[in-house]
């Protein structure tokens, strides 16, 4: 049975703000107390107000807390301590902070398990904060706040969003019985009640009468105080048949029975519904944040393939640059291809001036030796003509015409000998110029595929500078725009960051699919359980019926 080891009160505002309690902390320890104060001293309030930490909201003398308390400026805070156990100690708040709202009063609250020493004890509850000048009172929000984050850091700590919940809570973890201290509120509810209480208590079975059986007859389910004294009088004749009314109670003990079982039912729907609309609720969450993450994923999966597109268009252009230098060495080879045509062509034009130059020798030699000839067969006549005419004069004419016939057939014997000589020469000339024109003409077709060649390589170039110029241009552009700092950075130096991160979020797109199928599963599984409770609800309904 847990006992009280200390109340806190801070900023407890009553009788219009004319009485207050700042922020208080009285010691019980877990001995009995009591507080003395005059006629309207404050007595009933003080005890309405620590009971909210046990019955939030609980009325006592037909006021109602909201009217004892003045709310509207700041929230009013209590606690109190429990010893829940002594060898080792260890404690336990339960915290309230009333407040007003647009409905009227509302409240937050807290329950917190701990030992001795506990940072978050009760005097280390944040009712009061510390400003310039003194201390306020802790407002609603910021309350909220410490609370929900004691629910976070501590599985001692808990929150309730009803009083139900709260009161169950410390009732079933803590045995603080509401109806115990209903019964204060009972004995409480008027000024001076005590007294008048127990002076109508001054024996033993009136003590059991007016205090312990209602107690228990409050603390038993369904219990209805009239409920015998109307079964009395609507069924007096019944009870001279004791069967009949033993009949009667197993009947109601049977559907009492079949309440508990159906109330147990509706419970647990109620329960399994509940966890239906958190699981729903995580899954959507999970769903919004997977959407997100998915977007965040294909942006990024957006942007490096943009980067992975520049990187190929960095590598075509390195590729350019690669033809271009290789077009450099074309031109090199073209500048030595025109070097080696143009002594070609120097050569052949010697060729052709040493033939010339020979053939004119060649002639001159053939006139030359053929004037000798002539020059020499002339004076040959001369002597033959000097010695006919000295013939005819000694000898026989017929004799000198044979004479001059054999010597004109010699002289034309000679003569077409040397015809034959030159013919002769003249054609070994022509065997020899025949080989120097094919030359020349195979090194004039050179010549005219060189200049063909030597075009279509000018076109080349001119074109690729043109494009090697865009594409350093478009380089230099994408460089500034993917990289932080250009000058000390490089794509192919990035990249390999690029695709590890492109594997990760791809990687982590896969985990949220598969998350997203075991949710669905989930879900599909609390609908199964959902849809069997109902069914067992309906027939529960349907046997409550019958009966």
């Amino acid at each position: 049975m847990p006992t009280i080891s200390k109340i806190r009160l801070a900023n407890v505002i009553y009788e219009e703000g004319n009485k207050r309690y700042n922020d208080e902390l009285f010691l019980f320890d877990g001995y009995n107390g009591a507080i003395l104060l005059e006629n309207g001293g404050g007595k009933t309030v003080l005890i309405q107000t620590a009971l909210q930490a046990m019955l939030p909201h609980t009325e006592l003398a037909s006021r109602k807390i909201g009217k004892t308390l003045t709310l509207e400026s700041a929230p009013a805070h209590i606690a109190v301590e429990w010893i829940i156990n002594d060898k080792p100690r260890r404690y336990v708040v339960t915290a309230v902070t009333l407040f007003m709202n647009k409905h009227g009063v509302d409240s937050l609250r807290y329950v917190y398990e701990y030992q001795h020493g506990d940072p978050h004890a009760i005097e280390e509850i944040p009712f009061v904060r510390e400003v310039q000048g003194g201390k306020r009172p802790t407002e609603r929000g910021e309350m909220q706040d410490y609370y929900s984050m004691m629910k976070d850091k501590s599985l001692s700590a808990n929150t309730f969003a009803t009083i139900k919940e709260y009161r169950q809570y410390i009732e079933d973890n803590y045995q603080i019985i509401a109806s115990e201290w209903e019964n204060i509120v009972k004995i409480n509810s008027s000024e001076g009640g005590v007294e008048a209480f127990f002076e109508a208590c001054r024996t033993t079975n009136q003590l059991f009468d007016r205090l312990l059986i209602p107690t228990v007859e409050s603390a038993m389910a369904g219990h209805n105080p009239t409920l015998f004294a109307d079964l009395f009088e609507q069924r007096y004749e019944s009870f001279k048949n004791y069967q009949k009314l033993k009949e009667t109670i197993a009947e109601n003990q049977k559907i009492q029975d079949e309440l508990v079982g159906y109330t147990t039912a509706f419970e647990r729907l109620h329960t399994k519904e509940q966890q239906l609309l958190e699981a729903k609720q995580r899954t959507k969450g999970i769903w919004e944040q997977t959407k997100a993450d998915k977007q965040t994923f294909l942006t990024e999966k957006e942007a490096i393939e943009a980067k992975i597109t520049n990187w190929q268009d960095d590598t075509h252009q390195h590729k350019a640059k690669i033809a271009s230098s290789e077009v450099a060495a074309k031109e090199a080879e073209k500048e030595q291809m025109n070097k080696e045509f143009q002594n070609a062509k120097l050569l052949l034009q010697e060729q052709k001036t040493t033939v010339a130059d020979i053939e004119g020798r060649h002639a001159a030699l053939r006139y030359a030796k053929f004037a000798e000839q002539q020059q020499a067969a002339n004076e040959s006549l001369s002597f033959i003509q000097d010695q006919i005419a000295s013939f005819e004069k000694e000898a026989d004419i017929e004799m000198l015409k044979d004479q001059l016939i054999e010597v004109e057939q010699a002289l034309h014997g000679a003569y077409q000998d040397q015809i034959d000589d030159i013919n002769k020469q003249q054609q070994d000339l022509q065997r020899e110029r025949n080989p120097l024109q094919e030359q020349i003409k195979t090194l004039e077709k050179q010549l005219t595929n060189h200049e063909q060649t030597e075009q279509q390589w000018s076109n080349e170039v001119n074109k690729l500078q043109s494009f090697i110029e865009t594409r350093e241009k478009d380089s230099d552009r994408l460089r500034q725009a993917l990289l932080a700092n250009p000058e000390q950075e490089t794509i192919e130096e990035l990249l390999p960051k690029w695709q590890a991160r492109y594997q990760v979020l791809d990687d982590e797109l896969v985990h949220l699919k598969t998350e997203r199928k075991r949710l669905a599963r989930e879900i599909d599984e609390e609908q199964q359980e959902r849809n069997h409770l109902q069914k067992d609800f309906q027939e529960q309904a349907l046997q409550i019926q019958r009966v």
